[in-house]
């Protein structure tokens, strides 16, 4: 009897400290053309056997019987979803920035051992942006290129860069032009991201009881 308990225990351990030790793999692509978007985020586990899959398909301002508002429209796990933003829930977050700015300072150095443990299998960035004015696109351009160096300079503290990122920036000369493509794929062991699920649970909490900002329930 001791023994099956013993050999059933033991199974239960070595179980959690495989799922412990898997992979959960995040992909996550943004594309821009003309006044489309599609964005997708996939969470892949257990080697792709579960997978979460959200898909946005259009963000447009529109004008409902409450006032103006941002319309969000999407699919999730195959199912169609549509978000609205009000006028008001989108300034009350822009007067809130310094308070999410601090959330995001603390969250930052809560997790940052758990963050490098967060590797970067892919990055892709590509944008074509211009103006009409053709002087005005080569800083545009040059301030672009200083921006994605010092953004991917950060992530290579930040998380565990497995390989070089890709970056293009391409003036476009002449007309008003915004298009981009990015791509990254992200790995974490499922322990460690319990850890991070555990450590931002208790950041929120705890500071969400301070905040003077209306939650949306």
């Amino acid at each position: 009897m001791l023994g099956a308990i013993f050999f059933i225990v033991a199974g239960l351990v070595v179980f959690v400290l495989i799922i412990a030790v898997l992979p959960i793999r995040c992909t996550l692509q943004f594309m821009r053309t003309g006044h489309d978007d599609e964005g997708i985020v996939t969470i892949s586990l257990l080697f792709g056997l579960i997978k979460i899959r959200h898909q946005l398909l259009k963000i447009q301002p529109k004008v409902t019987h409450h006032g103006p508002s941002l319309h969000v429209e999407g699919h999730k796990n195959g199912n169609h979803a549509t978000e609205h933003f009000s006028l008001e829930e989108i300034f009350n977050f822009i007067e809130n920035i310094p308070q999410w700015s601090h959330f995001a300072r603390v969250c930052l150095k809560e997790l940052k051992p758990v963050l490098r443990r967060i590797k970067i299998l892919t990055f892709h960035f590509k944008v074509a942006i211009g103006l009409e004015n053709a002087m005005y696109t080569g800083v545009l351009t040059g301030f672009s290129w200083t921006v994605l160096s010092l953004v991917t300079g950060e992530m290579s503290k930040m998380f565990r860069l497995m390989v070089k990122p890709k970056i293009q920036v391409e003036p476009v000369y002449h007309r008003n032009s915004l298009e981009l493509s990015a791509k990254g794929i992200f790995s974490i062991s499922t322990g460690h991201a319990i850890v991070a699920a555990i450590r931002f649970f208790f950041v929120w909490r705890r500071m969400k009881s301070s905040w003077s900002i209306p939650f949306k329930d």
